[in-house]
């Protein structure tokens, strides 16, 4: 695994790992390291930087609360950690973000409520527990990432940047509609 300068000092700072120093030669140096796997799945998702423009964008823009009800799978998921992490942190930047997590096992009735077939699953709903429709299943990463913040906001506001001629447009839809797009962790 190579690692930049800033993420091996970042790692250095966290007391993340513990290092030996082997010299070889006059030019070169070694370095092995002894990660603790598990301390550095504790490392953020989130950078400090990214976390204060997030944090800002919520507070000025945000009125009301994001209920957000996520939903996953012990087994054969391998993004379900991850996502849940990302959730988490995106949770602690706003009081205005209701978080509640459920595994598809322990809590079937709230899977069956909300339709839920795939894990992870993100699901937006009202403050009664009203299902909004709107859902992210996999990962949030990458262009998804703004994307789900951008819906955070919308859902906390209860509107969206829609232009009022397409919201009467989707008036006149008379059933149900699926619209979905997929992406790919590349």
């Amino acid at each position: 695994m190579r690692l930049s300068k800033d993420i091996l000092q970042k790692l250095i700072d966290q007391g993340v790992y513990e290092y030996n120093l082997h010299k070889e030669g006059k030019d070169n140096i070694d370095l092995f390291l002894k990660i603790n796997k598990k301390e550095l799945m504790k490392m953020a998702k989130i950078d400090e930087k990214d976390r204060e423009t997030i944090r800002n964008m919520f507070a000025e823009q945000m009125q009301g609360t994001a209920h957000i009800r996520f939903f996953s799978s012990k087994e054969g998921c391998d993004y379900c950690e991850d996502t849940k992490e990302i959730l988490e942190e995106l949770a602690e930047l706003s009081d205005k973000i209701d978080l509640q997590l459920f595994d598809k096992d322990e809590n079937p009735d709230e899977v069956n409520r909300y339709g839920v077939d795939k894990y992870p699953a993100i699901v937006f709903v009202k403050e009664d527990g009203t299902d909004t429709g709107v859902r992210f299943y996999g990962i949030p990463s990458g262009y998804e990432f703004s994307t789900l913040i951008e819906d955070i906001i919308d859902i906390a506001n209860d509107k969206t940047a829609l232009s009022p001629a397409t919201i009467e447009q989707l008036k006149q839809i008379t059933q149900d509609v699926n619209i979905s797009v997929f992406v790919t962790p590349t």
